[in-house]
C-alpha cells in the first residue's frame, strides 16, 4: 500500500507538470488572441473586416475552450487518484488494527499458558506430597506389625498410631478435596481457554477472509490503476497531439496574419500615394477655381459695359426696347453663367 501511495504521488507530480505545460500553452494562446484582436482592430480601421479574420478569431477561442476542457479532465483525474490514495490509507489502518488485536490475543494466550503451567506445578507438588504421606503411612503401618513393634507402648509416647493415621487420613481427604477443586478450576479454565481458542479460530478465519478480500481489492485496485494509467497515458498522448495540431494551426495563422499585415502595409502605401495625388489635384482645382473667379468677375464687368453701350446706342438711335433682344441677353447671361 505504501508503494502504491508513492506511485500515486509520483503520478500526481507528473499531472501537475502537465498542468503547468497546459497553463503555459494557455498563456501563449491568450497572447496570440490579444495580438489577433489588435490586428483585427487595425484592419477594421483601414479596411472592412474579412471572413478570414473572423474565422481566425473563432479558431483561437476554440483553442482556449479545448485547453480549459483539458485542464478540467486532468483535475478530475487528480481527484480520482486522491480517492484511491485515501482508500489505501483506510485499508492500511484496518490492517494495523487487526494486527494489534492479534498481538493482544497472543499475549492473553501466553498469560493463560503460564497460569496453566503454574496450576500443573501446584498439582504435581500436591501429588508428590500425598505420595510422600502415603509412603510414610505405609512405613508406620509396617512398623506397627507384631513382628517389629513390641506389644507394650513406650512410656514417653502420648500420641497413638491411630491418631497419626486418622490425622493423615483427614489431611489426605482435605488434600483430595483441594485437588478436586484445583482440577475443577483447571477444567473450567481449560473450557474457557477452548472457548477462547474457538473464538480466536473464528477471528482468524475472519482475518483470513478479510485478508482475502483485501488481496482481491488490492488486485482490483492494481487493475483499475493500470487501466487508469493506460487511459491517462492515452489521453495525455491525445492532448499532446491536439496541442501539436493547435500549434501548427497557430503557426499557419501567424503566417496568414503576417501576410495580411504585409498586404495592409502595401495598401497603406498605395493610399498614401493616392492621397498625395488628390492633394495635388486639390491644389490644381483651387488654382483653376481662382482663375475662373477672376474670369467671372471680368465677364461681369464686360456685361455691365455691354449693357451701358446698348443703352447709349438706343438713346442715340432712338430705337425702342426689343423683347427678342432682351431674351438674347438673358440667353447670353445663362450661357455665361454656365461657362
Amino acid at each position: 500500500i505504501a508503494k502504491k501511495n508513492h506511485e500515486l504521488d509520483a503520478k500526481e507530480g507528473k499531472i501537475e507538470e502537465l498542468i503547468l505545460v497546459v497553463n503555459k500553452k494557455d498563456d501563449e494562446i491568450a497572447a496570440m488572441k490579444n495580438q489577433e484582436s489588435l490586428s483585427t482592430v487595425s484592419s477594421m480601421v483601414t479596411m472592412p473586416p474579412t471572413t478570414e479574420g473572423l474565422s481566425g478569431g473563432l479558431m483561437v477561442e476554440e483553442i482556449a475552450t479545448t485547453s480549459k476542457d483539458i485542464k478540467l479532465a486532468i483535475s478530475l483525474k487528480i481527484d480520482l487518484l486522491k480517492d484511491d490514495k485515501s482508500t489505501n490509507n483506510i485499508m492500511q489502518e484496518k490492517i494495523d488494527f487487526m494486527e494489534q488485536e492479534s498481538n493482544q490475543k497472543d499475549i492473553q494466550l501466553k498469560a493463560k499458558d503460564e497460569e496453566i503451567s503454574e496450576l500443573k506445578k501446584i498439582i504435581n507438588d500436591r501429588d508428590e506430597a500425598i505420595q510422600m504421606q502415603s509412603e510414610e503411612l505405609a512405613k508406620l503401618k509396617a512398623q506397627q506389625s507384631p513382628s517389629t513393634i513390641p506389644m507394650q507402648e513406650p512410656p514417653n509416647v502420648s500420641v497413638t498410631l491411630d491418631d497419626i493415621v486418622t490425622t493423615l487420613l483427614i489431611e489426605k481427604v482435605q488434600m483430595k478435596k483441594q485437588l478436586d477443586e484445583v482440577r475443577k478450576e483447571r477444567d473450567a479454565k481449560g473450557q474457557q481457554l477452548e472457548q477462547k481458542l474457538e473464538e480466536l479460530n473464528v477471528k482468524d478465519e475472519e482475518v483470513a477472509k478479510k485478508d482475502a478480500e483485501l488481496e482481491a481489492k488490492n488486485k482490483h485496485m492494481i487493475k483499475t490503476e493500470e487501466a487508469m494509467k493506460k487511459k491517462l497515458e492515452e489521453e495525455i498522448g491525445n492532448m499532446t497531439e491536439e496541442l501539436k495540431k493547435k500549434e501548427e494551426e497557430l503557426k499557419e495563422k501567424d503566417k496568414a496574419i503576417v501576410d495580411q499585415a504585409t498586404k495592409l502595409e502595401a495598401d497603406k502605401k498605395l493610399i498614401d500615394q493616392k492621397e498625395k495625388m488628390i492633394k495635388k489635384k486639390d491644389k490644381h482645382i483651387k488654382r483653376q477655381t481662382n482663375k475662373l473667379n477672376v474670369k467671372t468677375e471680368q465677364l461681369g464687368e464686360a456685361r455691365a459695359k455691354t449693357v451701358k453701350l446698348r443703352n447709349a446706342l438706343r438713346e442715340f438711335t432712338g430705337v425702342e426696347d426689343d423683347e427678342d433682344a432682351d431674351d438674347d441677353d438673358e440667353d447670353d447671361e445663362e450661357e455665361d453663367e454656365d461657362n
